[in-house]
């Protein structure tokens, strides 16, 4: 995230200016929220998501190997929604991959509780 604001002077030259740090760590605090909140959003949305690939493997396996392929690869732009802002937010790519990874791991909950 871009720590300076841009005005431009007379001459059409670009002057930074410093953000206090304060306004800084806000903006880093609401955009971590931000990916949590999204993490936990997507977390709910994948839980059904497990269930559904179990019962349909059961019914037709080819049509629950489809239904997988599709959602592992609408899991990605999801798992990027929620990294993203993360890593920006505190500058660790490990934070940003487990939370997302933990978004992911309720859908192998949905799956189990399906096979229960």
């Amino acid at each position: 995230m871009c720590d300076h604001d841009e005005d431009e002077d007379a001459s059409g030259h670009h002057i930074h200016r410093e953000l206090p740090e304060t306004d800084i760590d806000e903006n880093n605090e609401k955009l971590e929220g931000m990916g949590i909140l999204t993490a936990v959003a997507i977390a709910l949305h994948n839980f059904p998501e497990g269930l559904a690939t179990f019962v349909a493997t059961l019914a037709d396996p080819t049509v629950g190997v489809g239904l997988a392929v599709a959602i592992i690869i609408h899991n990605i732009p999801e798992g990027l929604c929620v990294s993203i802002p993360i890593f920006y937010a505190t500058g660790s790519r490990w934070k940003g991959f487990w939370i997302a990874t933990l978004s992911g791991v309720a859908e192998l909950v949905g799956a189990a509780l399906g096979y229960a």
